[in-house]
């Protein structure tokens, strides 16, 4: 009877083992997924998101507040452009000081647009989206004075921006120093109008 209970009892014990070790799979493959998935996302990169040095800055830019030594920009290739035109340009976060390290994964994605249709109604999204997120991935160092640029070829890919009229809209992120780690700030670009004819 002692070795039938004995045995019952190790039945379980293997049992509640194999549930933790089940348990401790799952959560390493998913650890091993957002792994994949970052080093993926890395992966498409593009080349045009990079840090710029003060020394090697041409352009100018018009940033909104800063907010923990940092600051956003968004600066247009054209104020007008003719209707269903790319509506390049870029979007700029100045470190304004230490040297710090930011985390950007080098996409749209990490931006948010806010402002108004010519009609007055609300900017909308036309594509993929462009939800508003913390930064993720990739570690980059901003010395004193650096701007980290995200170049777009065309927003009218992520917002409805086809009727002709004039659009006001202003950018949003967010910075973190790490991958999941608390939001460093909040930054917010100063107002741009777009003129589509």
């Amino acid at each position: 009877m002692k070795s039938k209970t004995v045995s019952i009892a190790s039945r379980r014990s293997l049992k509640r083992c194999r549930s933790s070790s089940t348990h401790s799979n799952v959560a390493l493959k998913l650890s091993h997924i957002a792994l994949s998935t970052a080093l993926l996302l890395a992966a498409v990169v593009p080349a045009a998101a990079r840090v710029v040095g003060p020394e090697a800055q041409t352009a100018s830019y018009d940033f909104g507040p800063t907010v923990n030594n940092f600051a956003l920009s968004i600066k247009l290739d054209s104020a007008t452009v003719n209707a269903g035109s790319p509506i390049g340009g870029v979007l700029a976060i100045k470190n304004f000081g230490p040297p710090a390290t930011i985390f950007r994964l080098g996409t749209l994605e990490e931006y948010k647009l806010t402002g108004q249709t010519p009609s007055g109604s609300p900017l909308e999204k036309s594509g993929p989206g462009v939800p508003f997120s913390g930064s993720v991935s990739s570690g980059l160092n901003e010395d004193t004075g650096a701007i980290y640029i995200q170049q777009f070829d065309d927003l009218g890919k992520w917002y409805d921006l086809k009727k002709p009229g004039t659009y006001a809209f202003y950018a949003q992120t967010a910075l973190a120093r790490g991958l999941g780690g608390p939001i460093l700030a909040t930054l917010t670009s100063s107002t741009v109008t777009l003129i589509v004819r």
